[in-house]
């Protein structure tokens, strides 16, 4: 099953939507975790769409595979900021990269994953974003069909 959709109104969409919710995701900079009842959330693209356009790469940027849910406000300071960049100010405002990866876990984004991010900056060549963007979307969806064959078998 290939998960890749960029469909907000897809049932694929929506179910990692769902197991966010499931896993007890925070939000990205706030302590606490992310809610309907918090109001404001945003579909955040985890490589920053601006960022992506900027280096020239357009496939997969709006798939469900590099989306997230966090509160709007937070979503609004990462905004097109390179990954290295919102990734370092997680580490500032949690106290540790520990801190983030077990945040960043919630949101099946594990310490491989956090390390890809962390190598992604306004300087790296446009060649090698595209390179472990793919590798990011090709991690993520394998944690993420694991943990649905997890709930369902």
């Amino acid at each position: 099953m290939k998960i890749s959709t960029k469909s907000a109104g897809s049932s694929k969409y929506k179910g990692v939507f769902n197991l966010l919710f499931r896993k007890g995701a925070w939000d990205f900079y706030e302590k606490d975790t992310i809610s309907f009842s918090q109001g404001d959330l945003d579909d955040h693209h985890i490589f920053p769409k601006k960022f992506l356009e900027r280096k020239g790469i357009k496939e997969e940027v709006d798939s469900v595979l590099n989306r997230t849910l966090i509160l709007s406000s937070t979503n609004r300071h990462i905004s097109s900021k390179s990954p290295a960049s919102y990734i370092q100010e997680m580490i500032k405002i949690h106290g540790s990269k520990e801190a983030v990866r077990l945040i960043l876990d919630k949101h099946f984004i594990n310490g491989e994953m956090l390390e890809i991010l962390q190598s992604v900056d306004d300087d790296t060549p446009a060649s090698i974003v595209e390179e472990r963007f793919r590798e990011f979307i090709h991690m993520r969806e394998e944690l993420i069909k694991k943990e649905i064959k997890t709930l369902v078998m």
